[in-house]
């Protein structure tokens, strides 16, 4: 009873992946070239603001805390 199971799973999967449309070679570069874009886009915008608060906070203590 297991192994029937087990087989239809096997089966039901391999029929998945049959209706799985895989992107062309040209697809899977201009979308990896895209994500990579949009992450150092990211990157930098993090580190701006990162750096923004950090200046900020040098400013606030700074001023407060000189003798």
């Amino acid at each position: 009873m297991f192994l029937l199971n087990f087989f239809d799973l096997l089966k039901g999967i391999k029929k998945e992946f049959e209706q799985i449309s895989w992107p062309t070679q040209s697809e899977l570069l201009s979308q990896t070239k895209k994500v990579i874009v949009a992450l150092m886009i990211f990157i930098i915008m993090i580190s701006l603001t990162d750096g923004f608060f950090q200046w900020l906070a040098q400013q606030i203590f700074i001023k407060r805390f000189q003798p």
